[in-house]
């Protein structure tokens, strides 16, 4: 039988309170009470565990608030650690439902003393293998079947430039983009295999994109991020730690800026970086902004959001992006190159663009 520690207080209600998990006396919860638990006590817990996580995400309307949410994945992973012995934490974890566990998978992979860490990433990679094999196989499934009828098939329109005079430190939200004129972009990246993936997509549709490099990912992977420029993309900075700055004291915010831009310029040589900044969350202050312009950086913000952040379901994924596509006709989208749900979405989103007629922009530095 698993120790665990006995609670008072509901785990959810507690980890809402941001006081961590309760999982001992209310009255004198700094000491750990204890007890034996049943395999139906910790398939209970871990149910309190997802649904406070799940609750995060929707309420979260976007990854700046679902970040702050008390509910986040990170979060709740601390509080447990901090409360709970690793093997206990691994018995709970192991009765997470999939689905919330793909959440978890970003502050597992940080996280070496969880003895289980291991498996569990590998349960989710196990989980990505399954369904990106399903997916693609629909989705082959369906061109076979629009090549059946004449006049279904259609190709992207050849991506277009739209060279940005940096020296003017411009804001942009739609990127003074026509409807019928999509840019897309993502962030946080480069990612060890992920962005390979993405890579090896937009190359074989002929794309051209726009990637936001966090300059301690550029930093680990610079090759990443010279095939990027090297394939014809555009690499800008998304800070060095990705923390928000909207939260930060005034010099870790512009340290943040004038490190992740200066990692990720190192990181590209032979090749050029683009002036271009965009703001983890995208949240700023007014005060960051305008450092931000004073240096000469192009920022740009998003107004189609993907939520692939959120919408681990690729089908789902599809779907809403689809909508939004709909919805906003043109402009910025934004994705993740560290989501494996947007490397199984991406080529249906691309065929949803031919489909449309949609032209492909790429943003570059005019020199």
């Amino acid at each position: 039988m698993t120790q665990i520690n006995s609670f008072h207080l509901s785990l959810a209600a507690a980890l809402a309170m941001g006081i961590g998990l309760t999982l001992f006396s209310e009255k004198n919860w700094a000491q750990p009470t204890p007890s034996a638990a049943s395999d139906r006590d910790i398939a209970k817990m871990a149910q309190e565990v997802s649904d406070t996580i799940q609750k995060a995400l929707k309420e979260s309307a976007t990854l700046d608030e679902f970040r702050a949410h008390t509910g986040h994945p990170e979060n709740v992973l601390h509080r447990l650690m901090d409360t709970q012995p690793s093997e206990a934490v691994c018995n709970l974890l192991e009765q997470i439902d999939t689905e919330t566990l793909l959440h978890l998978e970003e502050p597992l992979s940080h996280e070496s003393d969880i003895p289980c860490s291991a498996a569990l990433t590998q349960k989710i990679q196990n989980h990505w293998t399954m369904t990106a094999k399903r997916h693609e196989s629909q989705r082959k499934l369906r061109q076979r079947l629009a090549r059946t009828s004449p006049g279904t098939k259609k190709e992207l329109p050849k991506t277009e430039v739209v060279e940005i005079d940096t020296s003017k430190a411009e804001v942009f939200y739609r990127g003074n983009l026509k409807d019928g004129q999509i840019a897309l972009t993502f962030d946080d990246g480069p990612h060890p295999s992920r962005t390979r993936v993405i890579l090896d997509i937009l190359k074989e549709r002929n794309v051209q994109v726009t990637f936001f490099s966090k300059g301690q990912q550029a930093k680990s992977l610079p090759e990443l991020v010279q095939a990027e420029s090297r394939e014809g993309h555009s690499v800008g900075s998304h800070s060095m730690n990705h923390k928000d700055l909207s939260r930060q004291k005034a010099l870790t915010a512009q340290n943040e800026v004038i490190d992740g831009h200066a990692a990720v310029t190192a990181a590209m040589k032979p090749f050029e970086s683009a002036a271009f900044f965009r703001f983890p969350y995208g949240a700023k202050t007014t005060s960051i902004q305008e450092f931000v312009k004073s240096k000469k950086l192009s920022t740009f913000f998003w107004n189609i959001d993907t939520l692939d952040w959120k919408l681990t379901n690729p089908a789902e994924l599809v779907r809403y992006t689809k909508q939004q596509i709909d919805k906003n006709k043109g402009g910025i989208l934004l994705m993740h190159d560290i989501q494996h749900q947007t490397t199984v979405a991406l080529p249906e989103v691309l065929d949803y663009m031919a489909e449309k007629g949609i032209t492909p922009v790429v943003f570059i530095q005019k020199r």
